[in-house]
């Protein structure tokens, strides 16, 4: 795990405004009005671009190397494997029907770095897709 450029990431998406809207969970980074999605060098816009936690790696100034994927980009700046259960807890794209704002994001990237519990997949995928709310034990928003 690379623990400055996580905290890097955490803090941007933490000062980000309230009222942020390109932000979501559900896609690493795009354009609205399109369904293409940019590879990590095609992602530093100035503005107009929806992006995930991850996806917001490039404008946190956590820069990508040329004809890197997502899933590289994820493992080479941030030491985190692609399905990996601290992946998932960072940027799944599940977040998006659960929590899906920079605050929160940054939150959980916050709560990995102080080492608290992190769901298995079975715990994810109960939090992510089902209807009850956060167990305690998993609670960043507290």
């Amino acid at each position: 795990m690379h623990r400055d450029n996580l905290n890097k990431l955490a803090d941007y998406l933490l000062a980000l405004p309230p009222d942020y809207d390109d932000f979501d969970m559900g896609t690493f980074c795009r354009i609205p009005g399109t369904e293409v999605e940019y590879l990590p060098q095609d992602s530093v816009h100035s503005c107009g671009t929806v992006a995930c936690a991850l996806g917001h790696g490039p404008r946190a100034g956590i820069k990508p190397e040329l004809d890197e994927g997502w899933r590289g980009y994820c493992l080479r700046q941030f030491g985190l494997r692609w399905w990996s259960e601290e992946a998932e807890w960072c940027f799944s794209g599940e977040w998006a029907l659960v929590d899906d704002t920079p605050r929160g994001a940054g939150l959980r990237i916050k709560w990995l770095l102080d080492g608290k519990p992190i769901p298995d997949e079975d715990e994810l995928t109960a939090i992510t897709c089902g209807p009850d709310p956060l167990p305690e034990k998993f609670n960043y928003l507290a």
